[in-house]
């Protein structure tokens, strides 16, 4: 009986060491082969690319809007601009396709995407850019009377780019030629309007071979 239960030890205890053994030899991965980029950024006529990891586990993948509301819950249904050929998936060498759609805001947008592989986890980072000079194509302008300046949201504020065009007839509205490279704004000022009745311009930016409007209305006193 001694013997029989010496044999029993001896095979739960090669059982309980070999699985642990065994247990041990399983280590989790999640890599981003070298010519993966994870900051990406989609030029103006761009609307899809890929991302790409190599894994050991099953993985999945939630996207966010905010770079840091990682401890909220995903986004991956509410970003309706970006969507992924998988989200969730086994172990293997995955290159999942990314599809935008076209950029209609006035400023780029970003979402990012956060790959969960057992224990492990990554980030990607796409960006897509908006067209134009201007962060919208034509812009529209509303001042009260005693408003004496406005901005004006623009992609790249270096003179050599664009020329701003005020009509001859229009005395109330300037653009100073004196301005701040690093300043992502033109900045116009305005005179106050005195009269009762509304006054409006419209301006031209001739920039990277396109042509925008601004239409500028100042209200009357009051």
């Amino acid at each position: 009986m001694r013997k029989q239960l010496l044999i029993v030890e001896l095979v739960f205890c090669t059982f309980l060491f070999g699985c642990k053994k065994d247990g041990a030899s399983v280590v989790d991965t999640l890599t981003i082969p070298s010519e993966q980029e994870t900051d990406i950024v989609l030029g103006l006529n761009e609307s899809t690319t890929k991302i790409s990891f190599d894994t050991s586990n099953d993985w999945h993948i939630d996207i966010y809007d905010e770079e840091y509301n990682y401890y909220l819950p995903p986004d991956n249904d509410n970003i309706e601009w970006l969507k992924l050929s998988e989200e969730k998936g086994s172990n293997g060498n995955i290159s999942i396709k990314v599809d935008l759609t076209e950029n209609s805001e006035c400023v780029p947008r970003k979402a990012y995407i956060k790959v969960l592989s057992g224990n492990l986890f990554t980030f990607f980072q796409i960006t897509q850019d908006c067209k134009g000079f201007f962060r919208c194509d034509d812009i529209s302008v509303l001042l009260t009377a005693k408003e004496l300046s406005f901005v004006v949201p623009v992609r790249y504020n270096k003179p050599n780019l664009f020329t701003v065009q005020i009509p001859k007839d229009v005395d109330w509205i300037s653009y100073p030629q004196t301005k701040t490279v690093e300043e992502e704004v033109l900045r116009f000022t305005l005179k106050e309007n005195i009269k009762e009745t509304s006054r409006s311009a419209e301006l031209k930016i001739l920039a990277l071979g396109e042509e925008y409007t601004i239409t500028v209305l100042q209200l009357g006193e009051r």
